[in-house]
């Protein structure tokens, strides 16, 4: 299992990629990862037309680990942790996830994708939203990069929770 993390503790601007580790949350409650953006907890994604090949860090995030010669094989569970910027008074948005693997340069071919819905209100709190990419199978090169990407594919924000002990986003993986 990997968890979504973030790179630093506590309050941070937004950084061009987080990270993916093995050690649980760093953080006893959510911060804001994005202090630069705006001023509620976790990190903020705007709506992409782009897809994941978007570059803009406010419509795209990506968790990164280097997992060596593995390969990538079983059931790939990703829960994340999701609220949308405004209420949407019982209507939702939509978010895609993408596992990639990414060489220098950010090179990425992706190996798997989900989607999902999100309706819950930041103000309200957020909900573990699951995305289950099935059963991949890929062999990472020396150098190669296993990245998670997420999007906003709706037409409203969202906020994304992780590295924290109430919102433990993490990647169910088996790398062998």
């Amino acid at each position: 299992m990997l968890y979504l993390k973030n790179r630093g503790t506590g309050d941070t601007a937004a950084k061009s990629f987080k990270k993916l580790a093995a050690e649980g949350p760093d953080n006893s409650s959510l911060p804001n990862y994005d202090t630069d953006e705006d001023s509620r907890p976790g990190s903020r994604l705007l709506p992409t037309g782009s897809g994941f090949d978007e570059t803009d860090t406010r419509r795209s995030a990506s968790f990164r680990i280097s997992p060596g010669s593995e390969t990538l094989s079983g059931p790939t569970i990703l829960t994340v942790w999701l609220a949308t910027d405004t209420d949407l008074g019982g209507a939702s948005t939509t978010v895609a996830a993408d596992i990639a693997g990414c060489h220098s340069g950010d090179s990425c071919t992706s190996i798997a994708t989900a989607g999902a819905a999100v309706s819950t209100w930041v103000e309200n709190g957020f909900q573990a939203v699951t995305f289950d990419f099935g059963a991949p199978t890929h062999t990472f090169d020396p150098g190669e990069e296993l990245v998670l990407r997420l999007i906003a594919t709706g037409t409203e924000p969202i906020h994304v929770g992780f590295d924290a002990d109430p919102t433990p986003s993490r990647l169910e993986i088996s790398l062998g």
